[in-house]
């Protein structure tokens, strides 16, 4: 045992000066790196394909949204609150234009997958909705901000349908009193002996 450290000294400077060793690990390094980035590639080399038909999507992207921002659908049960949605979307997620859209769910799925847009939010109901994305990461948030979102949408229309002004509805009430506590509690500990 005390001369483990001597023999793995020697068998591991034998392996890296052999040529064979180093040359497999550079090759399975590179073989590693081509499988890994492989799908990158192949979605890059797309760039040449017809440009899908656009006619059901409303065309008017937001000031300070560029140009070449990939495309967020809303779509579905929206007639209700169509302003309030697409204003709410298009703060939250400023990264994207958010266009309105009276597609079925099949011609938005064949949207997605053509890579014309990027995700999708369906309207069930004004608290429900369904989302469709071609490639759901692990680290995708969209649902937890449509989820605010969505409640937020919901009270201000609840709000404003019964008879509550915009600016008051938009300006939440902050009570500036201090929480009381409503009992104080006396904590006493017992030792016992056990016999």
């Amino acid at each position: 045992m005390k001369q483990f450290g001597k023999i793995l000294k020697f068998e591991l400077r034998n392996y890296l000066t052999n040529k064979v060793f180093v040359g497999v690990t550079l090759f399975l390094v590179l073989a590693i790196m081509v499988v890994m980035f492989f799908p990158r590639i192949t979605q890059g080399s797309h760039s040449d394909e017809p440009a899908p038909d656009t006619s059901s999507i409303q065309e008017t992207p937001e000031p300070g949204t560029p140009s070449d921002a990939p495309v967020m659908l809303i779509a579905g049960d929206i007639t209700k609150n169509k302003n309030l949605l697409k204003d709410a979307f298009t703060s939250a997620f400023s990264e994207y234009q958010v266009k309105l859209s009276e597609d079925s769910v099949a011609q938005i799925k064949e949207k997605i997958t053509s890579g014309e847009v990027e995700c999708a939010f369906v309207m069930d109901s004004p608290t429900s909705y369904t989302y469709y994305v071609n490639n759901l990461s692990m680290i995708d948030d969209k649902t937890a901000i449509a989820d605010t979102l969505l409640q937020n949408v919901y009270q201000m229309s609840a709000m404003l349908s019964g008879g509550m002004a915009i600016e008051e509805a938009q300006s939440p009430s902050i009570s500036k009193t201090k929480p009381k506590a409503l009992a104080k509690t006396r904590f006493r500990t017992f030792s016992t002996p056990i016999s």
